[in-house]
């Protein structure tokens, strides 16, 4: 994992947590202020609401990428969320490009992305609350599927709570058409998106 802690409380115990999991965190600097925090909430219902507090990461920058530039090169995908700047985002974006190296962004937390970030994500993973946010509200997750496609990402796993994470996948036939094909989230799936996220995060 490439990213960032705070010299606070939290930042030893969150690289403790991360190590005790299997995370090579080699990559991992600490840096002057908060971790940041992002407690999540579950209600009676499955349906969950996450608190974002921003810290380290937001201090994620070009230097830090081109620090870690030979780890991200070597990965098979890398994941991004929206902790870091826009501006490193970007960056790293590029770098993955110029890899031939596939990129998986989780949208959170939401925020206004680029015009040119759609069309550089292999797979685009939001919740129902952050889909609404670049798509608006939609009538079913089919139409937000579309609706997301529709921006240039080639593949989008729809995050629902407490029900099936849902799996469309863009593809285009031999007449050039587009379509989306939905594969409900099983466990054997779930291990091969995660064998797919490499070393570079």
């Amino acid at each position: 994992m490439v990213a960032k802690v705070g010299d606070d409380n939290f930042g030893p115990q969150l690289l403790d947590n991360l190590k005790h999991a299997g995370v090579d965190t080699n990559a991992m600097a600490q840096t002057v202020g908060s971790s940041g925090l992002a407690p999540m909430f579950v209600a009676d219902d499955g349906q969950n609401a996450i608190v974002v507090v921003p810290g380290a990461n937001g201090k994620m920058d070009r230097a830090a990428v081109d620090k870690h530039a030979d780890l991200i090169r070597s990965a098979g995908m890398v994941l991004c969320q929206l902790e870091i700047p826009m501006d490193t985002l970007g960056y790293t974006l590029e770098l993955c490009a110029n890899a031939q190296v596939p990129v998986m962004l989780d949208p959170a937390p939401a925020a206004t992305l680029p015009d040119a970030v759609w069309k550089q994500v292999a797979w685009f993973t939001p919740n129902e609350t952050e889909a609404a946010f670049y798509v608006g509200e939609a009538k079913t997750v089919e139409d937000t599927a579309q609706r997301l496609h529709a921006k240039g990402l080639r593949g989008v796993v729809l995050k629902r709570g407490a029900e099936a994470h849902l799996f469309p996948l863009r593809a285009t036939g031999r007449s050039g058409s587009s379509h989306s094909r939905w594969i409900p989230s099983t466990p054997w799936v779930r291990r091969l998106l995660q064998r797919r996220v490499c070393r570079g995060a």
